[in-house]
């Protein structure tokens, strides 16, 4: 038995949304990495270097972005 065309367009919509989602939470992701990120870096400003390892790696955690292993490195 054939789908309909519009229950196909439902489920493309639907694969769509489905894989629209993952980014969308990755962009939250890399907002509250930017913050984690800043905060080591105010920490890490002071001089206050276990504060800030910690910021940095949770920002890692959150982004997978190389470039804040360099930072936790110098911390």
């Amino acid at each position: 038995m054939a789908d309909s065309p519009a229950s196909s367009y439902r489920t493309i919509l639907l694969l769509l949304l489905a894989l629209g989602a993952p980014a969308a939470a990755g962009e939250a992701d890399d907002e509250i990495a930017r913050t984690h990120f800043a905060c080591g870096m105010t920490y890490f400003r002071a001089e206050r270097s276990d504060p800030s390892v910690k910021e940095f790696l949770e920002a890692y955690r959150l982004s997978r972005r190389p470039d804040f292993l360099s930072n936790i490195g110098l911390a």
